[in-house]
């Protein structure tokens, strides 16, 4: 059964999970090099992974010689839940990512300065707390935008975070009631007119260059070209950093306010106390182009199975080369296949930075991400909110492609192009069980701003 910590799977996600399963491999239960993949087992991983900010876990956890655990992982987590035995998460694991639920990734060793092994719970398989009578939702399985028979209301052009979904006959101010899309993640709305869309809301977008398409009508095949280019065009595609060179902290001019933030949830007041930033570099773009896989190997992953068969056909000399040496030659020709293999924020601007050496950084609990003193994201963690941050922090390569880690890029490159009026909050708690319940509550109520939370 579910931990404190977790939710409880949807009924009908689970058995969508076992159907996803059954497809790629075999009808549940089966056995898998001595494992028994069963539906408790299924429900298990997904729970545990859903319960992390990121959606993320490293396969196997990491202790030091005390036994405190360094870094947490998918078999510490099972086995809490009564699931033992060797490769249990790895097998577990594999069964996910083959059918499709999960997606490879990794997470950092900062001791060994190596990566490991992780597993991430795809978008379209995660849910939250929604309403205050405990409900539980999830994000239905849309088509991808990468997908070249997508349409384009799959990818919105204003955050290019969110998909477009139709709202029928609600009133829009100034407009009569009528049938028009809204954004999942951003609030933008697009009406239809004459065959075309126009883009009549942009919600709390923060970039007040969309000021300048509002009102713009446009074909569907316009929208979907500015989404998946993603920028506006006659602009740059990425806004500069606000200057303030290494070391470069909150507590300096231009800091956001200091004062606590309060927020109400159910019968508790919590108030949220930034954890002070601390930047190391500067802008660094084009940051997927250190990637050292083969272009083979990746090619080899769930999530580029779609690109398999144009990239041999196209680029089939360059199989056995670095893929992020294929993506800088293919961008120095100006040949924009490269954006293919990479999520929507994996050509953004990135920085380094780190939490504050303060005493609540080792603590857990909240957080709030806040951009120009409004929250943009939000979330829970039992992990240090130190690692959280650092994580935030650290962009590795493979982060930027289509297996890495979209919601930790775009929060990195929001906070690093914005680190002057923005920031990191935090609340502890000590009950994980809160922390869990809280958590979720947080991410269903900013979910619409942004990512759900990150890790």
């Amino acid at each position: 059964m579910p931990t404190l910590h977790t939710l409880p799977i949807p009924a009908d996600l689970l058995e969508r999970a076992c159907v996803a399963i059954a497809g790629a491999s075999r009808a549940i239960p089966f056995d898998d090099e001595g494992t028994t993949v069963s539906r408790d087992l299924v429900a298990a991983a997904m729970e545990e992974l859903n319960a992390e900010a990121s959606r993320t876990l490293a396969i196997s956890a990491r202790t030091g010689d005390d036994g405190k655990v360094l870094i947490d992982g998918l078999d510490r987590h099972l086995l809490a839940r009564g699931f033992a035995g060797r490769g249990i998460a790895a097998c577990i694991a594999r069964v996910l990512i083959e059918s499709g639920i999960a997606a490879k990734a990794s997470v950092s060793d900062r001791r060994s300065r190596r990566f490991l092994r992780a597993v991430r719970l795809g978008t379209p398989w995660t849910w939250t707390i929604a309403a205050d009578d405990g409900g539980t939702v999830y994000r239905p399985e849309t088509v991808s935008w990468h997908d070249k028979d997508a349409p384009w209301t799959s990818l919105c052009p204003v955050c290019r975070a969110g998909r477009l979904d139709p709202v029928t006959g609600q009133q829009l101010y100034g407009i009569p009631g009528t049938d028009f899309f809204a954004c999942t993640h951003c609030g933008a709305k697009f009406v239809p007119d004459a065959g075309k869309f126009r883009l009549v809301a942009i919600a709390k977008r923060q970039d007040p260059a969309w000021s300048g398409l509002l009102n713009r009508t446009l074909a569907g095949e316009e929208w979907q070209d500015i989404a998946r280019k993603g920028f506006l065009p006659g602009t740059n595609r990425t806004a500069a950093v606000p200057a303030g060179g290494p070391g470069k902290s909150y507590g300096r001019a231009g800091k956001p306010p200091e004062h606590p933030i309060r927020m109400e949830i159910r019968d508790r007041t919590l108030y949220f106390t930034p954890i002070p930033l601390v930047f190391s570099h500067g802008s660094r773009q084009d940051r997927f182009l250190a990637r050292r896989d083969p272009l083979r190997e990746i090619l080899r992953l769930p999530a580029f199975s779609h690109l398999r068969k144009p990239v041999e056909e196209r680029y089939g000399a360059y199989l056995d080369l670095p893929v992020g040496s294929v993506l800088a030659m293919l961008k120095s020709r100006k040949d924009l296949f490269y954006r293919d293999l990479l999520h929507p924020f994996g050509e953004q601007a990135f920085c380094s930075f780190k939490a504050a050496e303060i005493p609540v950084a080792d603590r857990s609990g909240l957080f709030l991400i806040v951009l120009d003193n409004d929250i943009y994201a939000a979330g829970g963690t039992i992990r240090p909110f130190r690692e959280l941050i650092n994580g935030f922090g650290d962009i590795a390569p493979a982060a930027c492609y289509l297996d890495g880690d979209s919601d930790r890029c775009r929060i990195n490159s929001l906070l690093c192009e914005r680190r002057q009026t923005s920031g990191i909050r935090v609340h502890a708690l000590d009950n994980e069980e809160e922390t869990g319940r809280f958590g979720a509550e947080l991410a269903a109520r900013f979910s619409r701003r942004g990512v759900q939370s990150g890790g």
